[in-house]
């Protein structure tokens, strides 16, 4: 509560003046321990409960603003710094309770892997009379062109040297640009480089399986595979299966050079050949 009342009280005391608010809550983030309030509320343990906890805030956030008469002249964002990440290794039962949700979509992967899912976040962007509302845009942005293009939405110019891969996108943020960026370089824990473009993903290549996934609209990823062949071919039924933890099951590579060439370009060679690598469309699941 103490976030949520600091975060209000700003608001409050900014509201006769332009203000920026970064609200960053821990109600998700292992360990989950949700305000008593929601405790056993949503009938799926603690990361459930969690989630109930993240909601209120945000509503009481959207109330305040309303409230305050500041609702038409503020950009609100609600986004997250990585995909899902289940079982953390806590024993909070998030795994078991999680029935039929799948909170990384129909991507492969989660937290800390170069896969979609492991990159892809929600992304909600609130302001009436500039935003359309209900909207759906599969536009291509990065969290680094926020510094970019809030900056532009401002006026104002970035110091010298200040976030030099930020690009502004800001057609893209306010929804009236479909298209967003040409391209974005990511990177996961684990240092591997990867490069999104046009529907497709390049993985750069590393030792050890490394797989890539499908994209939603039915256009696939491109990734890398280290001898693919030495896996057993699974049937469409096993491929649906969901391991440990509930992540989807993983399917064969595929080998496909696709679009790949120009996207790998962007990202160095690699210290091992390349002849040992496959580039792979996904296929892992429907």
């Amino acid at each position: 509560d103490r976030i949520t009342e600091k975060a209000l009280g700003f608001i409050a005391d900014n509201r006769g003046r332009p203000f920026f608010l970064y609200l960053g809550t821990n109600d998700i983030h292992v360990p989950r321990v949700p305000h008593e309030r929601f405790a056993g509320r949503s009938g799926m343990g603690p990361r459930g409960d969690a989630v109930l906890s993240f909601d209120h805030t945000v509503g009481k956030v959207l109330d305040a603003l309303d409230s305050l008469g500041l609702a038409d002249n503020t950009l609100l964002i609600i986004s997250s710094d990585n995909g899902p990440v289940v079982d953390d290794g806590y024993n909070d039962r998030a795994a078991e309770l999680l029935g039929d949700h799948r909170p990384w979509g129909d991507f492969r992967g989660g937290k800390y892997s170069a896969f979609e899912a492991g990159t892809r976040v929600p992304f909600i962007v609130r302001w009436p009379g500039h935003v359309a509302a209900n909207r759906i845009s599969d536009a291509l942005l990065s969290h680094i062109d926020l510094y970019a293009s809030l900056a532009a939405l401002c006026g104002a110019a970035l110091p010298e040297g200040a976030a030099p891969d930020s690009r502004n996108h800001l057609g893209t943020l306010l929804g009236t640009d479909s298209e967003g960026a040409e391209y974005v370089v990511g990177i996961n824990l684990s240092q591997t480089l990867s490069v999104i473009s046009d529907g497709w993903k390049y993985i750069e290549q590393r030792p050890g399986p490394e797989r890539s996934d499908r994209h939603r609209n039915g256009k696939r990823s491109c990734g890398t595979a280290l001898r693919p062949a030495e896996r057993p071919r699974r049937t469409p039924e096993r491929r649906r299966r969901k391991p440990r933890g509930g992540r989807p099951a993983q399917g064969p590579a595929r080998p496909h050079q696709g679009p790949a060439a120009p996207l790998r370009e962007v990202i160095p060679p690699p210290p091992f050949p390349p002849s040992a690598v496959r580039y792979d469309t996904g296929g892992g699941f429907p």
